[in-house]
């Protein structure tokens, strides 16, 4: 009886923390990201995700030429080799409002 007490408090508990899972380009480091291979589907994904951080921020943004953005965005990545692909156009988008 003692077991099943024991075995019902731990399933009670709280599941721990994980990070979301995540997966695509953006999970590149800066680095990978704009290597000459990687950087068409770069420049693509970072258009899509610049777009739903506008939509979820409800800012259409300031800047109008993309390709301005890009070139924001691959100077962070240049600074900080080592960040994600999605870190560098979060960081971006949040200086350029």
């Amino acid at each position: 009886m003692l077991g099943f007490i024991l075995l019902l408090a731990g399933a009670a508990q709280a599941p721990a923390s994980a990070p979301p899972t995540s997966y695509g380009a953006g999970t590149a480091n800066c680095a990978t990201a704009w290597a000459r291979d990687n950087a068409p589907i770069s420049f693509v994904w970072t258009q899509g995700f610049w777009s739903a951080l506008n939509a979820s921020s409800g800012s259409g943004g300031s800047v109008a030429d993309f390709s301005v953005i890009i070139e924001r965005v691959r100077l962070d990545c240049t600074e900080n080799p080592s960040q994600t692909l999605a870190q560098s156009v979060a960081n971006t988008h949040r200086r350029m409002r």
